[in-house]
């Protein structure tokens, strides 16, 4: 995975702030999304999410944060805490995930957000897509 110019910019803005390199970084014109390791969530945030609303307003953009896991299931489970992930499966170079119909309706609903954590999933577990059933 290469990082463009812009991507490492925000995560030395992350880093400044608070002292957490971000694995990777997603950079829309309203959202910057960060990639950051499990353990270090809490200290990325800050107490009472004060380092990442300061952050966003130097930034002028949603500072969106993530953690990373290294089971891709465990992953998706974290970003999406609030869809129940049935099965998570590898076929050929695509990561399938199964979902009931209330949970997949929801995920098309914050199409923005799966999409963010679609692609860094893709560019952090070595996948070439992630589907939905």
């Amino acid at each position: 995975m290469k990082l463009e110019r812009e991507e490492i910019f925000f995560i030395n803005a992350l880093d400044e702030a608070t002292g957490v390199i971000a694995k990777d970084c997603l950079v829309s014109p309203r959202t910057i999304t960060f990639l950051v390791k499990n353990g270090e969530m809490g200290k990325t945030i800050g107490t009472k999410g004060q380092k990442i609303k300061s952050l966003s307003k130097k930034l002028n953009r949603r500072v969106e944060i993530i953690g990373f896991y290294d089971d891709p299931k465990e992953f998706f489970a974290k970003a999406m805490p609030d869809i129940e992930i049935k099965e998570v499966k590898k076929e050929d170079s695509s990561l399938v995930l199964r979902v009931n119909s209330t949970d997949k309706r929801k995920i098309l609903n914050e199409t923005g957000k799966f999409k963010r954590i679609k692609r860094l999933a893709e560019r952090n577990y070595s996948i070439g897509s992630v589907k939905l059933r």
